[in-house]
């Protein structure tokens, strides 16, 4: 019996496979056949081939690289006005995609067979890196979505005011501190073609958001030659910076940026920034010795 139902079963999906008639469409009453409706089958993302995860790993570590060389970048060398250091050097934009690699690097490490759907699931698994990771795929090309994004604990900077004020001369006698804060974030689609196992971006969206709260300063400045003391100042900034990565050439009209150009192309065809931001400083000075100066004087940076 149990044989006779097998067959039955198996008779079923050839005649639904098979057979000329509709879904639910009897043959007759003397019939063992009935066409059974079939649900769609699903596309689902192939499995990766070691040829594949290594293309992934290889096209992350170039994004990485390219961000950290993006510093080099004019928008990403704006300086802060009074901690004397740049935007690039306050945050590291590289540092999301290594860790985007290292998290892919362990998830292909583990035993057995993945597939991209897998990675993501596993990247989801980071709330301090990955806030969102989604798949879509089309013939061989599977393509993972991802929302990168990590604030940075305050960090405190020395209150520097070297080159703040054109043609001033103002110098921190003291160990004044400034905290900085600041969030960093990437959107990335990335994609590997399983018939060439070759790795792309189709794009990339970065920002920096960076600033410091209202500092109040007190601190000995030697203005020019004069020697005195700030009590009472205030010091703050907000800065921004947005860009992307972009195709060098587009040479295939699609607009994917190759491991091969992320390694060989110059930084500044693959990156485009601009920073934007507002920055105040107000220190009521008072000198030591008069020397020409009457009273309390307020510079404002």
């Amino acid at each position: 019996m149990t044989f006779w139902k097998r067959g039955l079963r198996r008779a079923r999906l050839l005649a639904s496979t098979a057979l000329p008639h509709g879904p639910g469409e009897d043959f007759g009453d003397d019939s063992l056949f009935t066409v059974e409706p079939m649900e769609p089958r699903l596309l689902l993302s192939a499995d990766l081939t070691p040829g594949a995860e290594k293309s992934i790993l290889d096209g992350l570590q170039g994004v990485a690289d390219v961000l950290g060389n993006a510093t080099a970048l004019q928008a990403f060398k704006a300086p802060i006005p009074y901690i004397n250091r740049s935007l690039g050097e306050v945050v590291d934009l590289g540092s999301l995609a290594r860790g985007l690699r290292n998290a892919t690097a362990t998830h292909f490490a583990a035993p057995g067979v993945t597939d991209v759907e897998a990675l993501a699931t596993a990247l989801r698994a980071l709330p301090d890196l990955v806030a969102s990771a989604t798949v879509t795929t089309a013939g061989t090309v599977d393509t993972l979505s991802l929302v990168l994004s990590r604030a940075l604990a305050p960090t405190a900077y020395a209150f520097d005011l070297t080159g703040a004020v054109p043609g001033q001369e103002l110098r921190i006698e003291g160990t004044a501190t400034v905290r900085v804060q600041a969030e960093r974030g990437l959107t990335l689609s990335i994609g590997i073609d399983h018939a060439s196992e070759s790795f792309f971006v189709s794009s990339a969206a970065l920002s920096v958001n960076a600033s410091s709260p209202q500092t109040a300063i007190a601190t000995g400045l030697d203005w020019g030659i004069v020697d005195g003391s700030v009590a009472g100042g205030r010091a703050s900034f907000a800065a921004t910076l947005t860009g992307a990565l972009q195709d060098p050439d587009n040479t295939d009209g699609l607009g994917r940026i190759t491991t091969t150009e992320l390694t060989l192309a110059p930084v500044g065809t693959l990156v485009t920034a601009n920073t934007t931001g507002t920055a105040q400083v107000t220190l009521p000075f008072t000198a030591d010795v008069a020397l020409g100066i009457a009273g309390t004087q307020t510079a404002q940076i």
